[in-house]
């Protein structure tokens, strides 16, 4: 009774926390009002960004534990697929009909998530499934080169239950920054046959800075949070550049180009991207001494805070780095003196 009642207590706080209450940004009279309005934004932001993290890692596990994945991988053929002259590879009757139930399970992810790409990987670097925008693809569109991946090796040297979170790279399948998320399907006996991997779009982390919700099927509804008293939010890597800010879109799409031969294959010619030349400097929110000496002190994964003062007016900035991943979370919010916020209207 007791154990229900605590479940019961704390789903009644977690309902509460789902959607921040329009009336928590106010007009700071005082810096310590600023700085304490502040670090509760920064918390609950540096909330939503971890359980978008544990809801992506808890979708890979589930997947892999799925009692389809070991089954299909406890086929010999699945183990040692047979190619043709081609090279293309060859499947039975039993490893297609156990790979449409796993393609089901391909949209239903991506309903969950805008996933680009899923696709499942055996120790050769042959793919036994393929997904790209949630359309399934057919068996002679899938590579057997997959060992060249970043994430290739990594993900096998995973233990059951562990998830792999690539660097951002530019996805030859949907044309865009993603990251690769990765486990490897793990047998009874401890054997490591496959990896289950998806590629989840690097802009997504532009949508969730700029909602009010904690999970992440809910970042896609309409939101707002760019007022000028709820402040600013911004994700920096530690080359100083900006994965994704409150106030402006970062479009992450491959730009449409040609060699100059003139010709384009959109796969080879996405691996030779920079990202770079698709994310803005930090800089570019500031040029002022002081917040860009705040910005070297994020890329070193520090915690702190710095006062500013810009066009006479005056801000406080909290910085935190992001668990499990080299960046960090800065927060300017200004500091507003009374009837400052009915004056700006004005």
């Amino acid at each position: 009774m007791t154990k229900r009642f605590t479940i019961i207590l704390l789903c009644v706080f977690l309902a509460g926390l789902a959607r921040v209450p329009d009336g928590l940004a106010k007009p700071r009279m005082t810096l310590e009002e600023a700085r304490e309005q502040a670090e509760s934004q920064m918390d609950l932001m540096l909330f939503r960004i971890k359980m978008f993290h544990h809801e992506v890692q808890a979708t890979m596990i589930s997947s892999v534990e799925l009692p389809v994945f070991k089954e299909y991988f406890m086929l010999p053929e699945s183990r040692a697929t047979a190619m043709n002259e081609m090279g293309v590879a060859q499947f039975s009757r039993q490893q297609i009909q156990l790979r449409k139930k796993m393609e089901q399970w391909a949209r239903v992810l991506y309903k969950r998530f805008p996933i680009g790409e899923a696709c499942l990987i055996d120790h050769k670097g042959l793919e036994h499934l393929r997904a790209v925008n949630g359309k399934v693809e057919e068996e002679h569109m899938f590579s057997n080169t997959e060992s060249d991946a970043p994430f290739f090796a990594p993900s096998f040297r995973l233990a059951a239950g562990e998830v792999l979170a690539s660097d951002p790279y530019m996805s030859p399948d949907s044309l865009r920054w993603v990251i690769a998320y990765t486990s490897p399907v793990v047998l009874e006996n401890g054997e490591k046959p496959a990896f289950f991997h998806f590629e989840v779009p690097l802009d997504v982390y532009g949508k969730i800075i700029v909602s009010k919700d904690f999970s992440y099927s809910k970042a896609l509804e309409k939101y707002q949070l760019d007022k000028e008293e709820e402040g600013r939010f911004f994700l920096l890597d530690k080359k100083g550049l900006l994965l994704a800010d409150s106030r402006r879109q970062i479009r992450t799409e491959m730009r449409k180009k040609s060699d100059p031969a003139g010709n384009r294959d959109e796969g080879d010619f996405a691996l030779r991207e920079k990202l770079v030349d698709y994310l803005p400097d930090v800089a570019s929110i500031s040029n002022d001494a002081a917040f860009l000496e705040a910005t070297v002190k994020m890329r070193n994964g520090e915690s702190g805070e710095a006062h500013l003062t810009w066009n006479k007016r005056a801000y406080i900035l909290l910085y935190r780095p992001i668990p499990g991943r080299p960046w960090s979370l800065g927060h300017l919010d200004p500091v507003g003196g009374a009837g400052f916020w009915e004056r700006e209207k004005h």
